[in-house]
């Protein structure tokens, strides 16, 4: 019986870790990944980017290397759009920054939403924490051109988003308030009052912004998180990383047999 050439055998394993070393190339790049957070249920409030609003967002990472952030506007004159400075720290209620970045003017545009985008240095440790984004916008002026995109209710459930309007509105002369008492004199007791107002929008209405997260992390660990997002919730024995090794051991089984026949019949 003339023996099988020793090439048939490389090419039965071979070929499999081919496959297998593909399979994990693509599961493990980062940039496939991102965390999109918009839509038409976003555009049901516009948080206004004037002089003296901000606005911020509490979210959370799904994977590691979290390097951009995409928030969608609505612009009403593309030509004189303001620069929005982007701060990300570790909680809305802390003042130090991880990363800060300006934008000048949008980026892009999906399903006929505009976003600025704003670059940073990886992130490496970011899986599955918390974070929150600010935004304000360099201008002294209170009109309306830029607007933060936002929905009302419960639509991002890791996260909610904050808004503070100008202090005064539009009209700057109210700055002279803050030094003008007003009196109320009762007897001969007189006592002065300066009108300070913040005006801060209902929170209780659960705005959530609209936006978009891009990773770029280390592929040992974006391969560790899409296993254990695979797995996540699934019922019986699906939930079990055992079960996927059985199954992928089967799938290299099957194969080598695949190849083997093949080149037997050649």
């Amino acid at each position: 019986m003339p023996r099988r050439p020793l090439r048939s055998w490389y090419l039965s394993l071979i070929l499999p870790f081919i496959l297998l070393l593909g399979f994990w190339l693509l599961v493990s790049e980062g940039k496939f990944y991102q965390s999109a957070y918009y839509g038409k249920w976003y555009n049901a409030s516009l948080l206004w980017l004037t002089s003296g609003s901000e606005v911020r967002q509490e979210f959370v990472a799904n994977y590691p290397g979290l390097y951009q952030i995409d928030v969608f506007v609505k612009s009403l004159n593309p030509a004189v759009s303001p620069e929005i400075t982007f701060q990300l720290r570790q909680s809305c209620q802390t003042q130090s920054d991880l990363r800060r970045q300006t934008a000048f003017q949008p980026q892009g545009e999906i399903e006929g939403q505009t976003f600025y985008s704003f670059t940073f240095a990886p992130l490496e440790d970011s899986t599955h924490q918390k974070y929150c984004f600010i935004l304000t916008a360099n201008t002294e002026s209170h009109e309306k051109v830029v607007a933060v995109l936002a929905g009302e209710g419960d639509l991002y459930p890791f996260g909610q988003a904050f808004y503070q309007e100008p202090l005064f509105g539009k009209n700057p002369n109210k700055l002279e308030a803050l030094s003008t008492p007003q009196p109320y004199s009762e007897g001969k007791f007189r006592l002065f009052l300066p009108i300070v107002q913040a005006n801060i929008l209902d929170n209780n209405k659960n705005l959530d912004v609209a936006f978009q997260l891009h990773y770029d992390g280390s592929r040992l660990e974006t391969s560790q998180v899409f296993f254990d997002r695979l797995v996540k919730y699934k019922p019986y024995g699906w939930s079990k990383p055992e079960f996927y090794g059985v199954l992928f051991v089967a799938y290299i089984a099957g194969v080598i047999a695949l190849i083997r026949f093949i080149l037997k019949q050649t």
